[in-house]
Order: structure tokens, then sequence, then C-alpha cells
């Protein structure tokens, strides 16, 4: 009911830095131009422009032309998986930032570790009542991760990928910062997805091996199983009106977050009942990665479990200090013989 209500709309970042600005003196140049190129944070004209931007190079035809790179890619992780105990953190999810995402955004960073830890400060930005030293420090890493892809421009003009194909075209109505400001928010906006690669692994194999099936099976279960390892723990929505829904009132201005996991119908349809699940958002907020992160998915999945029908999971611990994702920082599985 929420995601449907127009009187409910994603947080007003740019508003709230727009009034932070008038009254305190940080510096908060490269946190602004994330946040309005970031299409999560926006509604009307731009979002659908910046929304338009990304779907020309990450869905339909665009997304096809992908299929090389991420068929052969999932082919040298799996080829890279040992016979004995491993971490699939560490050789899974991993692996499909550096060897798949990357690639295909045309990211190549220096510092290629760094880039990753702080690429993820973009995630925290939807956490409510971030401090004034929080928010100057997330532009300071903004700003190096900005000054890391302008430098490898330098070094490297046509790198190929998203970046350098949105970079030559010049009928794109942004600058040069705020493309790249731009493709560094979808490499967020995916994360997510090698973080619910490794959590639907652990509930594929969480009660022993599934029932042999065959890879067109498993991808018709795969709505299921992204729905159940969906790492984003929330959806946000902001209350432009009072509304009661369920008994409970809620005022204008106050923040409703939608519990993802608990936030699936079942509906009926052909051939039986379908799972709608919202663990790519919903509505014009639709995740921007959704189309790559479900090509990856149901390139991986089948062929995962065509490698390892039989796998145990040994141990799992999550990351405790995350409240926006269910991250694992570890997961032990073991193939049986």
């Amino acid at each position: 009911m929420v995601l449907s209500d127009k009187a409910f709309h994603v947080p007003d970042l740019p508003g709230f830095l727009r009034k932070l600005e008038t009254h305190a003196t940080v510096d908060l140049r490269y946190l602004k131009l994330y946040v309005d190129n970031s299409p999560f944070f926006l509604e009307g004209e731009k979002h659908k422009q910046l929304r338009d931007i990304c779907l020309r190079y990450l869905s339909g035809q665009g997304l096809k032309e992908l299929d090389d790179v991420i068929s052969s890619q999932t082919g040298v992780i799996l080829e890279s998986l040992p016979s004995a105990p491993f971490d699939a953190i560490t050789l899974i999810g991993k692996p499909v930032f550096t060897l798949i995402i990357k690639p295909i955004l045309g990211l190549r960073p220096a510092e290629s570790d760094k880039f990753d830890r702080l690429a993820m400060v973009l995630q925290r930005l939807i956490e409510p009542m971030l401090s004034l030293n929080n928010l100057a420090r997330i532009n300071s890493e903004l700003e190096w991760l900005t000054h890391q892809i302008q430098r490898q421009f330098e070094k490297e003009p046509s790198p190929g990928g998203v970046l350098a194909r949105l970079m030559a075209d010049e009928e794109t109505p942004l600058s040069g910062e705020e493309k790249i400001a731009l493709v560094i928010t979808l490499y967020a906006a995916v994360a997510p997805l090698a973080q619910t690669l490794c959590n639907m692994i652990d509930v594929l194999y969480r009660n022993g091996a599934p029932a042999p099936c065959e890879p067109a099976q498993l991808l018709e279960q795969l709505p299921f199983y992204i729905h159940q390892g969906a790492a984003p723990r929330f959806i946000h929505r902001v209350a432009s009106e009072s509304r009661r829904i369920g008994g409970v009132a809620i005022r204008q201005g106050d923040t409703v977050m939608i519990d993802i996991a608990r936030a699936a119908l079942t509906e009926a349809g052909p051939p039986g009942q379908r799972l709608r699940h919202y663990s790519f958002g919903h509505g014009a907020h639709f995740c921007i990665g959704a189309p790559l992160s479900k090509r990856i998915v149901s390139e991986f999945i089948p062929r995962f479990f065509q490698q390892f029908p039989s796998l145990r999971v040994i141990e799992k611990q999550y990351d405790e200090n995350n409240h926006i994702a269910r991250a694992l920082t570890s997961l032990i599985v073991s193939p049986d013989p």
C-alpha cells in the first residue's frame, strides 16, 4: 500500500543538503554531486532522465550485448572453486565485483580494494539522521572515488565498458564529473548482488542438498531464492501527508521502513502461483541494477548447482554492524563427494 501511494516519496536528501548548506560551513560538494545523480534520491524529470540513461546500457539490447562477458567470467569464477571447503564470500562474492561488474561498467581504479570499500558508502546515505561529521567524511570519500576514475581516464582514455561509452556520448546532458558519479552510483546499486548471491547459496543448501532438478526448473524457482536471499533489508519512504495504515497513525514527515523480507505476495497466475517480491524495490524507483543482477544470478546459480549438486554450509557469519543489508562476512561451504 505504501509503495503504490503517491503520498509516500523517497527521502529528499538533495533538499536536506541544500538546507544544511545554509546553516553549516562544511564542504559537501561531492556529496551533492552524487546525490543529484543518484536516481534513488530523485523524483520527477531528472529521475526519469537518469533512469533512461542507465537502462539504455543495462537492459534490453544493451544487456544482451553483455552476455558473453557474463557467461565467460562466470565460468572463470566457477573454474577457480576448489573441491575442498572454501569461503564463498572470498571466492564468489568478491570476484563477482572484480571480474564481472567492474569490466561491464568500465571501472579500473588503481587502488581497487579501497575503491570497493569506499564505493559502498553510497549505501549508507539511506540511513536517516547521519551526523554532519559523517556527511563530511562521506563527502571526502566520494571525492577520492571520483579522482580515482578521473586518473584512470587520464592514463587510459578508452577503457571500454559503460563509462567509456557514456563519456563519449556528447548528447547525454551530463558533465564528465556527473557521468562518473552516475556510473559509480550504478556500481554501488549493483553491489548488493554479490551479497545476495552468497545469501542465495546459503538458502539453497541450508537444509542439505536440494532435490535434483534441471536448470530450467531452478530458473523458475529463482524469484523465491532471490526473495529469501535479498541483501537489502528495507525500502525507505517519507510521508508527505498524514495516513493511517493498519491502525497505525503515520504523520506527515515520518519515515516508513518497509521490511523487504516480509513484503511479499503470492499471486495466482499461469501455470500456478507466482511470487511477487520487492527485493529490487517497486514502481518508478525499481532498482536500475535489477536487469543486470537478474541476468548474472540466472547465469551463475544454475551453473553453480550443476557443479555442486551436493554442498554443506559449515559456518557462516553476518556483519552485525550492517543495519541496511543482510551481508555475510564469511560463508564456509564444503562440496560433498
